[in-house]
């Protein structure tokens, strides 16, 4: 706000300036962004003690959400760029960018991540040709890494390099069986499966292309499977990402045991196991249903009863009217006529 209130006083900036005086068109013309600021002001959000008490690394967000970086991203692990990059990528945030890997590259790398350049160049590319196109696609695996992944975990960058390398035709891209690999990497060892395993995909000899595409539905099924069932997010990521990581150790033969069970046994192993959970949370949801309504439903059944009846005892003092549900359902069901002549009835009788 001093640039307004120094506005067409002597500045030593040209770049702002004209003929040597603060000049607020000039400003805007270079910053656009700016023009708000200058007609409207600024908003001071103020926040009370008890929330640094609260949350005490709220005051650091704050301060670097208003740096030169413009980023409270700041040591993001491989895996957060990768999701990172996913975003960027399906956003169209670098549509018209000339270079719009490096674009995404150098933006993440201003924002200090824990990972080198090379690293980061390798996850942009990996995003882009495994991200996919909807951001329902990725959202299981967010929900994933952020209850698995192992603190401090790091990939190899012989692994990360050799999944950026992977030229696939576009029928052989199979994204939701690649972003199981990280996500295995974010929640096994470190070096379960490295840069040869990757390799081995694209393998002259034997080439593992016909099974990746083999599995890739089976994961797509589940995935559609657990939406339809309402399986809860967290127990669907539970239960389908360790199925789509089981795929990996077998696909790659990293663990014996899995050797005696087809990727089609262990479908159905899967699927037994998200319909059990399912039925669990339908008997739940049943049985809370029943409660709720019995506990409503009779107070609301008193309350018409009484309701209803009113303009009878009053019109009618003498009669005896029972207060039984079962005894007041036809006189609610009565038309006015009826309910007269019905009174005058038992006027005569008594």
């Amino acid at each position: 706000m001093g640039v307004v209130v120094q506005h067409c006083t002597a500045h030593w900036n040209e770049r702002l300036t004209i003929d040597g005086k603060l000049s607020v068109a000039k400003i805007v013309s270079q910053h656009p962004t700016l023009a708000e600021l200058f007609e409207e002001g600024l908003d001071f959000y103020v926040w009370k003690a008890e929330a640094e008490v609260e949350f005490p690394e709220l005051p650091d967000l704050a301060q670097r959400a208003l740096n030169a970086k413009h980023s409270v991203q700041q040591g993001q692990d491989i895996f957060q760029v990768f999701l990172r990059a996913v975003a960027c990528w399906q956003s169209g945030v670098v549509d018209g960018k000339a270079d719009k890997s490096l674009w995404i590259v150098r933006d993440i790398m201003k924002a200090n991540p824990k990972c080198t350049p090379a690293e980061c160049e390798s996850m942009v590319e990996i995003a882009r040709k495994f991200g996919g196109s909807s951001p329902t696609m990725i959202s299981q695996v967010r929900l994933f890494l952020s209850t698995f992944k192992q603190p401090g975990q790091t990939v190899p960058a012989a692994t990360l390099q050799a999944m950026a390398n992977l030229k696939l035709a576009p029928e052989e891209m199979c994204p939701l069986f690649m972003t199981s690999i990280l996500m295995l990497l974010a929640s096994a060892p470190l070096h379960v499966i490295t840069g040869g395993d990757i390799k081995s995909i694209m393998s002259k000899k034997d080439s593992k292309i016909p099974t990746m595409q083999l599995v890739e539905p089976m994961i797509k099924s589940m995935i559609d499977l657990s939406e339809t069932m309402d399986v809860p997010s967290d127990v669907a990521a539970k239960i389908v990402g360790e199925f789509r990581t089981t795929l990996v150790l077998k696909f790659f033969q990293k663990v014996k045991k899995l050797d005696d069970d087809t990727f089609e046994v262990l479908a159905s192993k899967v699927f037994s196991k998200m319909l059990l959970m399912a039925r669990l949370l339908w008997r739940t949801l049943g049985l809370v249903v029943a409660v709720a309504t019995a506990r409503v439903k009779r107070p609301k059944a008193r309350l018409r009863t009484l309701t209803m009846t009113q303009p009878i005892n009053r019109r009618c003092q003498h009669l005896r009217m029972s207060s039984s549900i079962e005894m007041a359902r036809p006189q609610v069901s009565m038309s006015r006529s009826s309910t007269r002549r019905a009174l005058r009835r038992e006027n005569w009788s008594s």
